[in-house]
């Protein structure tokens, strides 16, 4: 099952293209790598695709929306009286630190 495609997504900075006419499909259980030189787009391409920022043309097609994970190269910067709001949330779904695996 796909879950998004890309279509012909562009992105220029200052009028200097980054991203023409990428086209991708991502299927449900894959594992995407997006590998390339610094400054060819990758954190860009991984911004559109998290909606941090609008492709300057094309879209995504989401069969739905999926949980998606990123980790961005630099993180922004949260006012202190915003970490105790987002604390809690980081263990949402998981097991507690005294489970083990097995």
């Amino acid at each position: 099952m796909t879950l998004f495609r890309l279509r012909n997504i562009c992105f220029s900075y200052q009028g200097t293209p980054v991203l023409e006419n990428i086209e991708a499909c991502v299927s449900q259980g894959s594992r995407v790598g997006i590998i390339g030189p610094n400054g060819c787009g990758k954190s860009t391409l991984l911004k559109i695709i998290t909606g941090e920022i609008s492709p300057g043309e094309g879209h995504i097609e989401w069969a739905k929306m999926p949980r998606l994970g990123y980790v961005p190269q630099v993180f922004p910067q949260v006012p202190a009286g915003m970490v105790p709001g987002i604390v809690p949330g980081n263990g949402l779904g998981r097991l507690p630190l005294s489970a083990t695996a097995t």
